[in-house]
């Protein structure tokens, strides 16, 4: 079992599309595997509930209003390099639709405002070798 061996912090600005744009900073900082902890907000979002029949997601979409962002209260999660080079991630989001209103589920994408805090705990390849069942190569 490893242990943390650094965090990053990162930012990710308005109008990025999420998860998307946390891979593309995943490859450029050079990053093998870890967990992901943040908050921020939303402009639109698509979250998925699993339907354990099908093993499918119910995807739901949410957008924000003139008035209203959707805030994200907690997003985590994680992520590793797959063995073709490409980032798998895997995210959970609570966000608040409304003043009264929670929902969460598994990220399927969402579009950013006005951005995202996030923290980036690195724990190497051993995130790769444990949930190997969501690496291409098997």
């Amino acid at each position: 079992m490893s242990s943390a061996t650094s965090m990053k912090v990162i930012k990710i600005p308005e109008g990025s599309i999420f998860p998307h744009e946390l891979e593309k900073k995943i490859i450029e900082l050079g990053l093998k595997g870890g967990l992901i902890v943040g908050i921020g907000g939303f402009e639109s979002l698509e979250l998925g509930i699993l339907n354990p029949k099908t093993r499918e997601y119910v995807v739901n979409t949410y957008k924000s209003t003139e008035n209203l962002n959707l805030e994200g209260v907690s997003i985590i999660g994680n992520y590793f390099l797959r063995s073709d080079g490409k980032v798998a991630t895997h995210i959970h989001i609570s966000i608040a639709v409304d003043e009264r209103t929670m929902v969460g589920g598994h990220l399927i994408q969402g579009k950013v405002r006005p951005f995202l805090e996030l923290f980036l705990i690195e724990v190497g390849e051993d995130v790769r070798k444990a949930f190997s069942h969501r690496d291409v190569i098997k």
